[in-house]
């Protein structure tokens, strides 16, 4: 206050602008701010510092207004500037623990050294804040599983060990009121000499399990300790050794401990046994899933294998069969190397083998409802498959992701479709397909500016994220850029291989741009490979429409419906601008997947 007028703070610029003279302030390397509450940007003199900056500097003061001091002190201006830029900061929550969960968290997030990591606007960081103070849930328990360190003599182990830290999440998942970190961010930092209580504050968790496997014949020590991220300190660690096969019970035994050294309400009876099974088949299993987990064409095929090897030594064993089925999905809906018509059925076969041995796998359900939501177009079972996988698990991140779809594409539902996206980015942070898949749904649903900033912020954690490029060309291509469109298109192509849907993209924005030569020459391209091997006639379809040859396109889109091609539940979100929507055939064809509740389709694009 100024004699009684309310005047604009501005974190000490005003006194460095004072100080200076007046002169420019912003020549290369030159850091600029009052030290504490100086981001790590402005202590390095970068030169692209924008409001996530600010974002920063009001973090600090909202720190110290909670805590009585900024997140960093030090005798000199030298020393503080260097603990913004190095330093993680002190959960605010070691000095003030009555702070809630929420607002610590928000704080925290705000912090982050890398601007990307930080929230994408000053109002986003507000929502985080206020949603607390109007009375959000009460702060539960919650932790990330880092994978456990191999310490056997033999480095072909890490499957091993890789798949106890997995199984350790499956099981703690299952304990009610527990947040469990989804398996890709806890295992973003493998490998990494992170601090702990960093790597809890990317994370959003109060406690980390970390811990090593060491394997020599049939015995395995496995050692875990549990850490409260706010201080540092072991809240508990232990060694267990034990023959190989009672790693089931172990794996059990560990999120029994933990359940009940978080909270006294969270009893061990929270955690099911696990069924025994044949130890060769369980570590086959994990072999398997270790190849899904690289996630590319050839190891999927490899975990296809092991999956199969792991049910011919127990045929009894119920994960395999729900694996198999998500991996055969996978191969048709994400990397489309089998038609659906060749690989849901061996799918359903499986998923629903897992479900007969055990009806209260989590995992099975899902898969039995992508069979119905991909291949039978059965909805109500989809949606029922989805909701009972969620029941059984609710840290299930893919369950989650999954149901986004139904949502999207099945119901148009956008919001309980962004729903879906908030709940799995929260249980697994750090996963840049499901931001994505948040960013598609604000594309898709004509939230352009949302959609865009998404994008971005993933491509300013990873530059060379393919899939990302994909979503900007098809904003564009909503937005009427075609420029804009066939280099975001171009780009992705480039970075992430000619697979059929980066060049049916790419041939979209040619064909509307009016480079005819360019879309046909993708177009041949892509007819080529369909007769050497499987290329879906979605992409065919919609390259045709895109060339203004709205016959060829239908004739493709039936041949789709034939194949009971996957991506054809996509054809109710076809840019607008191809004109199938128009087209006689158009309605005929949505009513023949089952998706005519959705008629007349509402303009978004």
């Amino acid at each position: 206050l100024h004699e009684g007028e309310a005047m604009v703070a501005d974190f000490g610029i005003a006194l460095a602008v004072s100080a200076a003279g007046g002169k420019r302030l912003t020549e290369t390397g030159m850091s600029l701010g009052t030290p504490d509450y100086m981001s790590p940007e402005q202590v390095a003199g970068d030169l692209d510092i924008d409001n996530r900056c600010d974002m920063y500097s009001l973090a600090c003061v909202l720190y110290e207004l909670l805590a009585g001091n900024p997140p960093f002190t030090a005798s000199t201006a030298m020393a503080v500037m260097a603990r913004h830029l190095t330093d993680p900061v002190p959960p605010i929550t070691t000095v003030r623990p009555g702070i809630s969960r929420q607002v610590a968290e928000a704080i925290a997030r705000a912090l982050a050294k890398t601007p990307a990591d930080r929230f994408g606007s000053i109002s986003e960081f507000g929502k985080a804040l206020t949603a607390e103070t109007a009375g959000v849930e009460s702060e539960k328990p919650s932790i990330a599983v880092l994978p456990f360190a191999n310490m056997s003599p033999d480095p072909e182990n890490e499957y091993f060990s890789d798949g106890i830290s997995e199984e350790i999440i499956n099981a703690v998942a299952k304990i009610p009121g527990l947040h469990v970190t989804a398996r890709t961010s806890a295992f973003a930092f493998k490998g990494k000499d992170s601090d702990v209580r960093e790597i809890a504050q990317k994370l959003g968790v109060s406690t980390v399990l970390e811990g090593s496997v060491r394997r020599a014949g049939n015995r395995i020590r496995v050692t875990a300790q549990l850490i409260n991220a706010a201080d540092g300190y072991h809240i508990w660690s232990d060694r267990f050794d034990r023959e190989l096969e009672d790693v089931f019970a172990l794996q059990d035994e560990i999120a029994g401990i933990i359940a009940s050294r978080l909270t006294a309400e969270l009893a061990p009876s929270g955690v099911e046994a696990s069924t025994r099974v044949d130890v060769d088949a369980y570590d086959v299993f994990l072999r398997g899933r270790f190849q899904r987990n690289r996630f590319n064409a050839e190891s999927l095929e490899q975990a296809i294998v092991f999956f199969k090897d792991a049910i011919e030594k127990d045929p009894d064993f119920a994960l395999p069969y729900a694996a198999l089925a998500e991996t055969y999905t996978i191969q048709s809906i994400g990397f489309a190397v089998l038609p659906s018509r060749e690989a849901m059925p061996k799918a359903k076969e499986n998923a629903d083998k897992a479900l007969t041995l055990d009806p209260g796998l989590a995992e099975a359900h899902l898969a039995r409802a992508l069979v119905s939501m991909y291949y039978e177009w059965d909805y109500a079972s989809a949606k029922s498959g989805f909701e009972k996988a969620l029941a059984l698990n609710p840290n299930f991140t893919m369950a989650h992701s999954w149901f986004e779809f139904y949502w999207t594409y099945i119901r148009h539902n956008y919001a309980e479709a962004i729903a879906a996206c908030e709940r799995a980015k929260k249980l697994d942070p750090l996963q840049l397909d499901i931001m994505d898949r948040s960013a598609t749904v604000n594309l898709l649903f004509g939230y352009f500016d949302e959609g865009l900033e998404q994008l971005q912020r993933i491509l300013d954690l990873e530059p060379t994220y393919a899939v990302a490029y994909l979503g900007l060309a098809d904003a564009y291509q909503r937005m009427g850029n075609s420029d804009a469109a066939v280099s975001a298109a171009k780009k992705a192509v480039e970075l992430g291989g000619e697979a059929v849907a980066f060049l049916g993209l790419l041939g979209i924005a040619y064909g509307v741009r009016g480079d005819d030569a360019r879309a046909r020459e993708i177009l041949t391209e892509l007819l080529a490979r369909s007769r050497q091997g499987y290329v879906s006639s979605f992409w065919l379809a919609v390259v045709h429409a895109a060339l203004g040859e709205i016959d060829a396109s239908f004739d493709a889109f039936e041949r789709a419906r034939e194949e009971r091609d996957a991506n054809l539940l996509y054809v109710t979100f076809v840019p607008r601008v191809l004109g199938v929507h128009d087209h006689p055939r158009f309605e005929k064809l949505v009513e023949s997947i089952r998706l005519e509740h959705l008629l007349p389709l509402k303009d978004t694009s």
